[in-house]
């Protein structure tokens, strides 16, 4: 997901728990400064479990 700067990130975690509840094996919360965040069932994860990095989509 994008994260909007009117997003707090109590919401965050709960659209996090959301997506990890419907099936999703990883989500990515992606920050206005282009890095990402990577999330998995245990939590905040130091790096993403998939071969695809975002970054480079990301740069702006």
């Amino acid at each position: 997901m994008i994260r909007s700067p009117s997003n707090s990130e109590e919401e965050l975690r709960f659209k996090t728990r959301r997506y990890l509840e419907a099936g999703a094996r990883e989500v990515w919360i992606v920050l206005e400064s282009g890095e990402a965040r990577y999330f998995g069932a245990e939590g905040e994860r130091a790096a993403s479990e998939s071969d695809l990095d975002p970054r480079p989509l990301l740069n702006h």
